[in-house]
């Protein structure tokens, strides 16, 4: 009976601390968004924190390719192209970067409906796109909501 009464008493603590750390959790580390290219073996993706408006393109095979991803603002102007990224590299964990922090064209309006498309492309000819590795999202640049904003085109 002690016994059981201790192992109650320890699922209860343990409840409460994960329900604790669950409620604890920064909304800038629930908001992070990722997306992988739409190839059979994904060999890369694109990363989005609107904290900061952090997008990071990833490349994660040693397979000849590298990660393009391109940003545009969906909000006033559709299709307002803002920037490309590519990784520079044929290996696992290249990686390439853009922070808000840099500004004009990387600082990305808060609220606004940001597009991405991540695609794997040739690492000698960026514009030889490898075929049905494209994929597409569009997340609203909300530190603490990201919601899909689909219905913006």
């Amino acid at each position: 009976m002690l016994f059981t009464r201790k192992l109650r008493a320890a699922a209860v603590t343990s409840a409460t601390v994960g329900v604790f750390l669950l409620v604890t959790a920064t909304p800038a580390s629930a908001a992070n968004r990722t997306m992988w290219t739409n190839d059979g073996d994904p060999g890369g993706y694109v990363y989005f924190d609107p904290y900061g408006d952090i997008v990071i393109a990833h490349d994660s095979q040693n397979d000849g390719k590298d990660v393009h991803v391109t940003v545009w603002d969906e909000t006033k102007d559709p299709d307002d192209f803002r920037y490309d990224l590519y990784t520079d590299g044929d290996y696992d964990g290249s990686n390439s970067s853009a922070e808000g922090s840099w500004g004009v064209p990387y600082d990305l309006a808060e609220g606004n409906c940001i597009k991405f498309r991540v695609r794997l492309v040739d690492e000698n000819d960026h514009s030889v796109v490898v075929s049905g590795s494209t994929d597409y999202a569009q997340w609203r640049n909300n530190n603490t909501d990201p919601a899909d904003c689909s219905s913006v085109e």
